[in-house]
């Protein structure tokens, strides 16, 4: 694969953030010390960058082998002839056992009242980069095979003799869903997507799910869209229990990416808390940096399609216009 891998709009304040005094020592003698210690500070945040995003990322998504969500119905639910042949069907049931080249698929429900459709998933023996070596999709079918909802399978290393819990949000009745199947998909059968324009007339693709809105811009190449940057604005509520940690940390990591060349991210305060900027000119930045610090699968490398993202990001709980 060659990835890595509409809600109100967030109002965002362009105006710098103030500067705060934290402290202020009265000795004269103490001002290097400090100077020394911030600079130091300073090393020690580009060095573990990667480690701080990784960390800043599993206090906000705790970590899952399977992108949750809202599911999301295609919009040509339809099936060639050749597409269902090459489907393995099962009956859906709470007993229902699928084995997958050495994965176990179980305990599936559908819970009516909180909306939700669940199961669970384990490697028996099985590779632990399978999901990232093909693109997986669970996908409920009716009783006539018309194909309700597509669940992408998140390509996260799952080693063996693991089991992950899996919940998303669902408004399916128990009675719509008679099979489901695992199948998995080429990036060609991707289908084509229709793109805004932003104001300087770049297409673009805006995918939202729940505070997060990521902007993504393209470049037209005969025809094919290919990415080129990247922008993602995370909002926090200061009614949050975690927004102290948050607002620590995210000024940690607007901090760290300042070394990196082709980055961009700042906070913004809002009336109900912060945002969190990033900006990412994927024509810029370094391929090696950019693997290493931003790991979240909405972050795709450069010229990635954006048929895919549109697809794959809206079989994983966003929406995307």
């Amino acid at each position: 694969m060659k990835k890595r891998k509409t809600v109100e709009p967030i109002i965002i304040n362009k105006e710098p953030l103030a500067t705060t005094t934290i402290g202020k020592m009265e000795t004269k003698e103490n001002g290097p010390i400090f100077a020394v210690i911030g600079i130091g500070i300073f090393i020690v945040c580009i060095f573990f960058l990667p480690q701080i995003s990784s960390w800043i990322n599993n206090l906000r998504n705790p970590s899952s082998p399977i992108t949750g969500g809202t599911i999301t119905t295609p919009e040509n639910p339809s099936q060639s002839e050749e597409e269902k042949e090459n489907v393995n069907y099962y009956e859906f049931k709470s007993d229902l056992l699928v084995t997958l080249n050495g994965y176990y698929f179980k305990d599936f429900v559908i819970n009516e009242n909180n909306k939700t459709f669940s199961f669970f998933v384990q490697n028996q023996n099985g590779d632990d980069n399978l999901f990232k070596e093909k693109n997986y999709y669970l996908e409920l079918y009716t009783k006539d095979e018309l194909l309700l909802q597509r669940v992408r399978l998140a390509p996260s290393k799952m080693v063996n003799n693991s089991t992950f819990s899996f919940s998303l949000d669902s408004n399916i009745n128990t009675n719509d869903i008679y099979k489901l199947a695992f199948v998995t998909k080429e990036d060609e059968d991707y289908p084509a997507v229709d793109l805004q324009n932003d104001k300087n007339n770049n297409p673009i693709l805006t995918c939202t799910l729940n505070n997060e809105t990521i902007t993504y811009t393209f470049k037209n190449e005969d025809d094919i869209y290919k990415l080129k940057s990247i922008n993602e604005v995370n909002s926090f509520n200061s009614t949050d229990p975690n927004y102290s940690n948050y607002l620590t940390s995210y000024t940690i990591l607007a901090d760290s990416y300042k070394s990196i060349n082709g980055v961009d991210a700042h906070l913004n305060p809002i009336a109900t808390g912060f945002t969190f900027d990033t900006t990412i000119d994927l024509e810029k930045v370094d391929n090696t940096n950019y693997t290493k610090t931003f790991t979240k699968e909405i972050y795709y490398s450069k010229d990635t399609e954006a048929r895919i993202i549109a697809f794959e990001l809206s079989s994983s709980g966003y929406t995307c216009s």
